[in-house]
């Protein structure tokens, strides 16, 4: 474990010593890898079958925030479905305008999850979207989850709705009540809507209990009561589904949130200690969790745990002060306890000669990181 604490705060710090170019890599690889798939997927519209396109499209989403990698990929989304037809893309604009106006606006920082919310059904690992919205977002992301399930379902339609739009036999309001059915009667997505939202809700829940490990339980419950729900809706709507996969899917999904809880919450319980304080009007109970610290042994690393507090004297902040002058009406506080925290100095300096003048000590003991190769001397 402490190797993985310290891997930890390298790749953070590494991160943080080089933000202004690796976030703009990272939504850069992100929106290409969502394009890419959307046109591997769903490429109806032939223009935009081009690596040139999504290119030039992520290097515009790498300057963008990663609601705008979201918009960008929404609109290529639409733009396909008017290569199946107009009515196609005239339905898939106005269901995800819907959208916006009810759910996306409310919710825009988990928006990200109507994006991959299609490929995580389709690789059998769709509980990692509740799970991880449960841990990263509140309980209003509940809706951002139902959405994504809309979302993908929708897109799931499209292959059958392309071969009846080349099929002369069907007309284009039987395509849109297709499309319709395939949305509002459609059991397995009704499933999955109340599913995802109700395994938002308990996992934020656990995970604002102040309770050891409620992250790691979180992710662990989380995906057991997805196996659950899952299996025992299908049972109840007569939905026939794969219990192996669904298994497998949660075990995969599991992996992903607890590296997810490793990086975003990473703490040391055997430290947790319990506060107790109050004032006029209430009473406070406060549980403390100290953080997982990498201790390096790289001497310029500002992050070390063995540091120490150093406290150093009005002589040792400055050495080069004229002798005559710390003698001047200077005299310690009278203190039976040579406590370093209590330690204070007045100087006068009223009498020097104005070029020689130093900067007034305030008397404020200075604190400081010890340097590594000085003794701990008063």
């Amino acid at each position: 474990m402490k190797t993985l604490t310290e891997l930890r705060a390298r790749i953070i710090r590494f991160y943080n010593s080089a933000d202004i170019y690796i976030l703009p890599a990272i939504k850069f690889i992100t929106a290409f890898l969502l394009l890419f798939a959307i046109n591997n997927n769903y490429g109806y519209m032939e223009s935009l079958n081009n690596i040139f396109i999504v290119v030039i499209l992520s290097v515009v989403c790498a300057f963008l925030p990663l609601t705008g990698t979201v918009a960008i990929s929404l609109i290529y989304i639409v733009i396909h479905c008017f290569g199946i037809s107009v009515e196609v893309g005239l339905f898939a604009a106005c269901l995800y305008l819907l959208l916006f106006i009810l759910v996306i606006r409310f919710v825009v920082k988990d928006s990200i999850a109507i994006i991959i919310a299609p490929f995580a059904f389709k690789y059998y690992v769709p509980s990692v979207i509740p799970v991880s919205l449960g841990m990263l977002g509140k309980i209003s992301s509940a809706l951002t989850a139902v959405t994504a399930v809309v979302s993908a379902y929708f897109l799931k339609e499209l292959p059958s709705i392309a071969v009846m739009t080349q099929n002369e036999d069907f007309s284009n309001l039987e395509i849109l009540n297709a499309l319709i059915d395939g949305i509002v009667n459609n059991a397995e997505m009704i499933m999955n809507c109340i599913v995802f939202a109700a395994v938002v809700i308990i996992v934020c829940l656990i995970r604002k209990l102040c309770t050891t490990y409620g992250w790691m339980i979180s992710a662990i419950v989380g995906n057991g009561i997805y196996i659950l729900l899952s299996i025992v809706g299908s049972f109840f709507l007569d939905i026939e589904i794969n219990i192996l996969f669904v298994i497998i899917g949660a075990v995969i999904s599991l992996f992903i949130n607890l590296v997810i809880a490793f990086f975003k919450f990473n703490a040391v319980y055997s430290g947790s200690r319990y506060l107790q304080f109050e004032d006029d009007d209430y009473y406070y109970y406060v549980k403390v969790i100290p953080k997982a610290k990498a201790s390096f042994t790289d001497e310029y690393d500002e992050d070390d745990d063995s540091e120490e507090l150093y406290f150093m004297s009005e002589d040792e902040i400055m050495p080069e002060r004229p002798a005559y002058s710390r003698n001047l009406n200077s005299r310690p506080v009278q203190n039976q306890n040579p406590d370093p925290q209590k330690f204070n100095t007045r100087v006068n300096v009223s009498d020097m000669p104005t070029s020689s003048v130093k900067p007034q000590v305030s008397g404020d003991t200075r604190i400081l990181n010890k340097p590594s190769g000085q003794n701990n001397e008063k």
